[in-house]
């Protein structure tokens, strides 16, 4: 593929082209939320359209990601404990999920897919807590929206093709360096140009490239490729975690009991 192909067909993306299409109720949650004159009524009265996201949020409002100790009965509450930037965020992201298949299809398994990308958003989220150097909310959705332009890249380029991707490419850069060479684009591109189609906060796009720019790009980008050697190593694939611990005293001063 050219340069300019590929700059074709990121911008196609970027314009919804071979994209799952998101919860319409998500989508106008996004734009109203970024409204600043927008009320806590109107939102409400948004969400109650889709009686499933609004169970889901209830259910989030009152998860021990917020601790607080009076549960949100209603969706006011809900909304207000929540807080309009990380509802926006955290509504795309359940829509997402939502959007792709359990189980395995086409030789991919998406459940340990989505397994792993929630061990890494998870992780995003406690090293965001013990640095203290971004929003822990935001730095789980980043962690667990890593991975998703590789979804749209095997939906593109492998399913139904008779392609395989082979052990030998389990290293994040010899995958990166194969899909670069054999199809002119690699699936972190994909992903930034799918998250800016959907609308996702431009620091946790971002975190698409953050891999090329490690240890100086921003904190949240950071966080979630330390997060992604973490998730990766907990599956049996990657670094040792002496490796881990080094990394995070470089990159965030943090010790071996943080």
């Amino acid at each position: 593929m050219t340069t300019d192909a590929q700059a074709n067909l990121l911008q196609r993306l970027e314009s919804g082209y071979s994209l799952p299409t998101l919860s319409v109720v998500a989508i106008r949650l996004v734009e109203l939320a970024s409204n600043e004159d927008c009320s806590v009524n109107e939102i409400v009265s948004l969400i109650e359209k889709d009686p499933a996201l609004a169970v889901r949020l209830l259910k989030i409002a009152n998860s021990a990601f917020f601790k607080s100790a009076e549960p949100a009965t209603t969706l006011r509450q809900a909304v207000i404990r929540i807080g309009f930037q990380q509802l926006r965020i955290m509504a795309l992201s359940l829509s997402l999920r939502d959007t792709f298949p359990m189980g395995t299809v086409g030789g991919f398994d998406y459940e340990k897919f989505w397994r792993a990308s929630l061990y890494r958003g998870l992780m995003a989220k406690s090293l965001a807590e013990h640095t203290g150097t971004c929003n822990p909310e935001e730095a789980f959705v980043a962690g667990l929206t890593l991975g998703v332009g590789f979804l749209i890249f095997f939906n593109m380029f492998i399913k139904g093709s008779g392609e395989k991707i082979g052990h030998e490419l389990d290293s994040f850069e010899k995958l990166l360096e194969w899909e670069q060479t054999k199809f002119g684009v690699n699936h972190r591109q994909i992903g930034a140009a799918a998250l800016r189609h959907w609308k996702f906060p431009d620091s946790i796009i971002e975190c698409q490239e953050g891999f090329l720019r490690l240890p100086g790009c921003n904190p949240l980008s950071t966080i979630c490729e330390l997060a992604r050697n973490m998730s990766v190593s907990l599956l049996g694939r990657s670094k040792v975690f002496h490796d881990l611990f080094r990394d995070a005293k470089e990159w965030f001063g943090l010790g071996e009991n943080a």
